[in-house]
């Protein structure tokens, strides 16, 4: 996928952009998010701030610029996550919310989330972060609408949270966190009811995760069905 045909035949990337971050309030913001993106998309191999900003400017000062947003910059991405979901749907019939788990490998221990698990499809124990991302699934594809890390019970120490910059409140286990995405997605979702579809084996508490998308399932003002 490139930054200028992977966001849907015609339509041009700026016009993506321009609304997938219409809701940052300052000009800056939205320029940086959309270079980000666009970045994201084009920049070959590694991606580092300094390459990722090379490819999509000139500008000498344009690395600093980009790395001040992702790190520094504060934003609310609950919209941005709404408007992006909301432009998936427009274009895909999906079938189903798909959660699944994305091992990422780390060489060192000072990454947010970063610890040593046990990984059941490698067969071995591997230094790593553990992100979960919902998908809205069709017949054909899988398009992430929403991402989340895993914090496991090491990352509870106060200096490490500190030093990683995870805010106090950011307290809620991994099931939690995605049975209150699910309850977020469905009240926003353009299509409907549809199932949710979890493979968190090895990583989280199965029993509970499902427990607690039957129990929505089973009010009567429930958005969406479990299988």
């Amino acid at each position: 996928m490139t930054a200028q045909h992977g966001v849907g035949g015609s339509e041009s990337f700026s016009g993506f952009a321009e609304e997938l971050f219409r809701h940052l309030p300052r000009t800056d913001q939205r320029r940086w998010a959309a270079a980000y993106v666009q970045g994201l998309l084009s920049t070959p191999g590694k991606k580092t701030v300094r390459r990722m900003a090379a490819e999509v400017t000139d500008s000498s000062t344009a690395a600093q610029a980009l790395h001040q947003f992702i790190n520094s910059s504060p934003w609310e991405w609950g919209p941005i996550r709404a408007e992006l979901m909301r432009w998936a749907e427009q274009r895909t019939r999906p079938r189903c919310w798909t959660i699944a788990p994305a091992v990422l490998p780390k060489r060192g221990a000072q990454s947010c989330g970063v610890h040593r698990r046990f990984i059941p499809h490698a067969g071995r124990t591997v230094n790593c972060q553990i992100g979960f991302g919902v998908f809205l699934s069709s017949d054909t594809e899988d398009l992430p609408v929403a991402w989340s890390m895993l914090l496991p019970d090491e990352w509870s120490d106060e200096a490490r949270r500190l030093r990683a910059r995870i805010p106090s409140d950011v307290t809620a286990s991994a099931e939690e966190w995605l049975l209150n995405l699910t309850d977020e997605l469905a009240v926003h979702a353009a299509h409907g009811p549809m199932p949710v579809v979890a493979d968190a084996t090895g990583y989280l508490d199965a029993a509970a995760l499902i427990n607690g998308l039957s129990a929505r399932a089973t009010t009567s003002s429930s958005p969406y069905r479990t299988t």
